[in-house]
Formats: C-alpha cells, structure tokens, sequence
C-alpha cells in the first residue's frame, strides 16, 4: 500500500492504479482507494463500481472518510484530502471536508 500512495500523492496515477490492483486491505480502504484512482484517471465506470462496494462497507460522507484515515490510519491531511478529491471526481453530491 505505500508505493500506491506514494504514486498517487505524486500524480503518477498510471502506476498508482497499477500497485492499487494489488492491495487487499478487508476494509473499505480498497474501494476507497480503487473508486479514486480510477476517478483521477477519467475511468468512470470502474471508478462507480468501487464507489458501491465503498458504500456498502462504509456508510459516512466523504469527509467521514477524510477523517478516519487521518486519525485512524495515520494519513497526512494532505493525502487524505487528495484521496477524497478523487472520490469527488467520481461524481458525488457530499460535498463536506
């Protein structure tokens, strides 16, 4: 998981949706990641899939997600927000921080 967020961080997303094939957290993380990197890239259809799984496994807003991977997971504000703006991408209505 780390070369995938290294990659997204950077705006590498090509390589970054690559590592994301390969990560398998058990939580709402792996949608949560798979739905915004293939938001970054244009890829809609792929990026709504994810999104239903994220939703199934996580029923908070886009800025509940922000936040749990701040202060549960241990990411930088920075990072979490990119995440979250990728999800954004998708198409949501949530539009809290």
């Amino acid at each position: 998981m780390p070369v995938f967020l290294d990659y997204y961080h950077k705006g590498q997303y090509e390589a970054a949706w690559a590592e994301a094939q390969m990560i398998e957290t058990g939580d709402f993380r792996t949608p949560t990641f798979l739905a915004a990197i293939n938001g970054q890239l244009g890829r809609v259809p792929e990026a709504k899939r994810a999104l239903s799984e994220l939703r199934i496994l996580f029923q908070g807003s886009f800025g509940d997600i922000n936040q749990e991977l701040i202060q549960r997971n241990g990411f930088a504000p920075e990072l979490a927000g990119h995440i979250v703006e990728g999800l954004r991408k998708v198409g949501s209505q949530d539009s809290s921080n």
